[in-house]
């Protein structure tokens, strides 16, 4: 589109990347919501420059990269460990929906590790399982462990999965490793 273009224009990937994660920010707190306010405003803007110095988004990723800081930093305390599995897992609690965020943070902190972070969410248990070395199948390995009592799947690296049933799900993966 013409518009996009002069957008873009004279951009580099820092302000790309810049952009990518206030947005990105924006609909991890609030949802439909925060991508129609990006948008609106990338349509009111002549270039990149508008979308950046926006205050809301700036607060809104503050927020979110507090969020994610505050989660990591109880990492540490609170993982479950199963070194003979090459397995972490760490349940979250939070509001925002930042598994994936923060299983792709750790699993490139520990890339030959499986890294399975969890929450409940709306009734049912969330799982968002890592591993950024390949060895193990994570997509085939979420499926497996999810017959019947959920759904899950993805790739070799990514993957996740839904169930009603997380000591079910979690005896599964310790016996599938």
């Amino acid at each position: 589109h013409k518009d996009c273009a002069a957008f873009l224009r004279g951009m580099d990937k820092k302000k790309l990347s810049d952009g990518a994660d206030l947005i990105s920010a924006a609909v991890t707190l609030k949802g439909k919501e925060g991508a129609k306010r990006s948008l609106k405003i990338m349509l009111r803007e002549d270039r990149i420059e508008g979308l950046l110095k926006r205050k809301t988004l700036a607060i809104w990723k503050h927020f979110v990269d507090d969020e994610i800081k505050r989660i990591l930093g109880l990492y540490k305390t609170e993982k479950e460990e199963y070194p003979e599995k090459n397995l972490t897992m760490f349940r979250i609690k939070s509001s925002l929906n930042i598994s994936s965020v923060i299983s792709t943070i750790l699993s490139e902190r520990n890339p030959k590790k499986i890294i399975v972070i969890y929450k409940l969410s709306s009734g049912a248990w969330k799982a968002s399982l890592r591993l950024q070395d390949g060895r193990t199948d994570l997509g085939t390995l979420a499926k497996k462990c999810t017959k019947g009592i959920g759904s899950g799947g993805g790739h070799r690296q990514a993957a996740g999965a839904r169930v009603n049933n997380w000591t079910k799900f979690k005896k599964r993966l310790l016996e599938s490793l």
